[in-house]
């Protein structure tokens, strides 16, 4: 199984929308630079998004995307539904014998771990960068 380039980058830019959560509307180029992603690819993945009502935009010179609801009510799976129809885990393979119960329990384990929410994605940076942080 491999995610679209679209979902890696609708997923990546959620991600940095709630690093910056209470810090207002991110315009789309800071978001853009920030993250690595070309610009107009962004923009048409931000529309998706908007679509399900992951992110939401304003207007502006002060304008650009925050997210629609708190981290803690996004998740990773959540974006992947959003960006990506065409993506299968185990899906289809369920049955009876071994081997289906084998893509079964894939499709279990990706579906749990794609259950994280963006608020524990923040927190798990926050706790990487408190460790990381030391003086020489």
């Amino acid at each position: 199984m491999s995610l679209s380039v679209k979902s890696k980058y609708g997923i990546s830019a959620v991600f940095e929308l709630a690093l910056h959560i209470n810090e207002g509307p991110i315009q789309i180029r800071h978001l853009a630079a920030s993250r690595n992603i070309p610009q107009r690819f962004l923009e048409q993945i931000l529309v998706d998004l908007k679509q399900h009502n992951i992110v939401k935009s304003t207007r502006g010179a002060r304008g650009g995307y925050v997210l629609a609801k708190h981290p803690r009510d996004i998740t990773v799976l959540d974006v992947l539904h959003s960006l990506d129809t065409t993506y299968t885990l185990g899906e289809g393979y369920c049955g009876c014998d071994t081997l289906s119960s084998f893509w079964c329990e894939v499709d279990d384990a990706l579906v749990q771990k794609f259950s994280t929410n963006f608020e524990m994605l923040v927190d798990r940076k926050k706790r990487a960068d408190q460790i990381l942080t030391f003086n020489i």
